[in-house]
């Protein structure tokens, strides 16, 4: 009887194939989007809420009083005043710092140097408590000078089944430059961080270099004492750290892991982005179902043979589900071979064979895993339409279904019609804009530069904790280079609320430049740069805005 379902199954996909085509493209590319959109979004959550003390565990900012404005990279003074001044209800303070990329080689037995790319970290002492980090070989989580922790699924990819306990690596981050050459012993292999944590990294190095006061340090976390909220931290840190900045209105904050969570981006993103992907399934499965219940009608005539010859409802249930069952495996086919795919090209082009940074990397199995519970999801939802077409045709007399039912007004398919145009439509408008709101920004900020103009500038970012308190020496040492007609120096711009003469709101979003700005970026403008603290330049829409003209 499975051979008469299956056999059926097939000459009916056969018969419409293009249409069927089309429906297992949709479903398997819907799949896809929405699976990977899901992925990212478990990821993102994981930095969150993947710690078994995240309600404990704090990041902490530096807070404008006068903006608002929070900002993750702390002065090294205050860091150093922080840990040299107990704050009551901070049990433990740690800091780390990652390289996104960084060289390393490692030793083997036979004296052969085998060179890799990862991620490292380097730590204070107090980071693997805070973070709750598990031994798996070798000594207790106690990092040393000279001694490196290696993740577990790292050492898989090195050593294999070799044991790496006491294995020597060396590693730097210039591809040419010795000079910085660190040699470690590895003494532990320490379980994996979770997907998507800024934590996660492939090795783990102590933080020796101490706390150098004109750096500034991002990533900085405490965990707090039980029982006790951000809330009493937050007033606790207002009192024992003095306000400093340029005119001593900044002040340290501290917000938990959890906290982190619910904060409106956040939450936006959470929302937004699965939002995106189950709209595109949502479109492949409209297309789909339409077909298959308007095929499903069209069948009238024999399916109610079928009843004549016997057939129950339970029969007319395996017979058409058996399509519907055919076409998923093969859309979940067409989807797995999309994921095997996608996977080959991002690691194509985002990273090279020799890379081992695990966040670099998308964990096939977990996301092939989603598909198919997705995948049964949609299956019992199929299950449930053909049980309602069953319905329908189970009450259609044999006579009726002969000759032939009266059309009737389709209005759940105009409905399904109507939905999937909608999507449509809104992902191309939102396509479009986002085009033109990209394009206006970039005319916005460089029309005043002619396009040769705009080739010649080069943007170098100087976010690397290594080089933070350092950049007017860097800028000065750049100017300096053969072919170097002149450097600006600006910080990413902030969005800052203002407040006009009736109380109303006004969005804008704050930069820090160079006095050299107006002549770098050839810009007209209204009396001089800033020469205090208490001085900005401010653009005629905003002046327009807060005097509400």
């Amino acid at each position: 009887m499975f051979k008469h379902y299956l056999k059926m199954a097939i000459r009916q996909i056969l018969k419409n194939k293009i249409q069927y085509l089309l429906s297992i493209i949709g479903i398997a590319v819907g799949l896809l989007c929405f699976s990977m959109t899901s992925y990212y979004i478990r990821r993102f959550n994981n930095q969150f809420i993947a710690w078994a003390n995240s309600d404990r565990m704090a990041n902490i900012y530096v807070k404008s009083a006068q903006y608002g404005y929070e900002d993750p990279y702390i002065p090294g003074e205050v860091v150093q005043e922080l840990m040299g001044n107990p704050i009551t209800g901070i049990g433990q303070i740690a800091y780390s710092y990652g390289y996104g990329q960084a060289n390393i080689s490692i030793s083997k037995e036979n004296q052969k140097e085998i060179p890799y790319q990862c991620s490292i970290q380097n730590v204070t002492k107090d980071f693997p408590t805070i973070f709750s980090i598990q031994t798996l070989e070798g000594q207790t989580p106690t990092l040393k000078p000279g001694e490196v922790f290696i993740s577990e699924s790292s050492a898989k990819k090195i050593f294999g089944a070799e044991n790496s306990i006491g294995k020597t690596l060396y590693f730097s981050r210039a591809d040419s430059d010795t000079s910085a050459i660190h040699y470690s012993t590895i003494s532990a292999v320490i379980r994996d961080f979770p997907d998507g944590t800024r934590e996660k990294s492939d090795f783990y190095f102590l933080e020796t270099a101490g706390i150098q006061p004109k750096r500034k340090y991002r990533d900085l976390v405490v965990l707090l004492d039980k029982g006790v909220s951000s809330k009493e931290i937050n007033q606790r840190l207002r009192q024992q750290i003095p306000a400093f900045g340029k005119n001593n209105d900044h002040y340290l904050t501290a917000r938990t892991f959890k906290e982190e969570m619910y904060k409106p981006d956040n939450l936006s993103a959470t929302f937004f982005i699965p939002l995106i992907g189950l709209l595109i399934l949502i479109a492949a499965m409209i297309n789909f179902l339409k077909f298959c219940i308007q095929s499903f009608y069209n069948r009238t005539r024999e399916l109610s043979l079928r009843k004549c010859l016997g057939s129950d409802a339970k029969g007319l249930f395996r017979l058409l589900f058996s399509e519907i069952a055919v076409l998923f495996i093969l859309s979940a086919l067409a989807s797995l071979v999309l994921t095997e795919w996608l996977v080959t090209v991002y690691y194509q082009y985002m990273a090279s064979k020799e890379t081992i940074n695990e966040n670099l990397f998308i964990h096939t199995p977990t996301l092939i895993q989603q598909e198919m519970e997705y995948l049964c999801f949609l299956f019992v939802l199929c299950a449930l339409i053909v049980s309602l077409v069953i319905f329908r045709i189970k009450h259609i007399t044999l006579t009726e279904g002969i000759k032939g039912v009266k059309r009737q007004k389709h209005s759940i398919r105009n409905f399904m019609l109507g939905v999937q145009l909608f999507i449509c439509f809104l992902f191309i408008a939102g396509a479009i804009g986002l085009r033109n709101i990209y394009h206006l920004a970039e005319e916005k900020r460089n029309n005043t530069l002619t396009e040769e103009e705009c080739t010649r500038i080069w943007k170098i970012e100087l976010w690397e904790p290594q080089v933070q308190g350092h950049e007017e020496e860097i800028v000065s040492r750049i100017r300096t280079l053969a072919g170097v007609e002149d450097v600006l120096l600006e910080t990413p711009g902030k969005y800052l609320d203002y407040k006009n003469k009736q109380g109303e709101t006004l969005h804008g979003i704050h930069f820090l430049t160079s006095k050299n700005y107006p002549s770098f970026m050839k810009l007209p403008i209204e009396g001089r740069m800033p020469q205090a603290a208490n001085e900005i330049v401010v653009s005629r829409s905003l002046i327009l805005s807060l005097i509400h003209i």
